[in-house]
């Protein structure tokens, strides 16, 4: 019985050998094909990034314990939950930022103080120089009113012919 099914392969394997050839053929072209078409992407930028990004997660592995940071990252977690709970406690973010706000102003109040009043002076500045030139333009219309042009000015301005 075994002796008919092994014979029965092997006419099978002689009936469909050019299909096999063929496909054999096939098989190899794909595998050049694939081999030339890895070797263009393993020189694209998009690997080279993924190779780099490999070679960074070999560095981080040997540099940080993954236990060392599960600990720090839980020690993390547990101060912004007492932070958490301490904003809770006094009043949530309003009394946070009432809080804050208290502290900063009595921290920054002399520098603040200082700014304000050196913005006043500038406006003070600002508005004396705008007083100065509105006198300017208003002297610069009357000496025009008052005084016709002379001749040089006349030849300056190209106004005498």
């Amino acid at each position: 019985m075994a002796g008919q099914r092994q014979y029965n392969n092997l006419i099978a394997l002689f009936d469909n050998w050019g299909r096999y050839t063929d496909l054999l053929n096939v098989s190899m072209d794909s595998q050049g094909t694939l081999m030339e078409k890895n070797g263009r992407y393993m020189d694209s930028l998009g690997a080279k990034m993924e190779q780099l990004g490999a070679a960074g997660e070999k560095v981080k592995d040997a540099l940080i314990d993954e236990e060392d940071m599960k600990g720090l990252i839980s020690g993390a977690t547990n101060i912004v939950n007492v932070l958490g709970s301490f904003i809770q406690s006094i009043g949530g973010a309003r009394g946070a930022l009432l809080g804050f706000g208290s502290i900063a102003g009595s921290v920054f109040s002399g520098t603040i103080a200082k700014e304000i009043n050196n913005a006043i002076v500038n406006l003070q500045n600002y508005k004396s120089n705008l007083d100065t030139i509105n006198q300017d333009i208003l002297n610069t219309q009357t000496f025009k009113q008052a005084a016709p042009e002379s001749e040089s000015i006349q030849l300056i301005t190209g106004k005498l012919q």
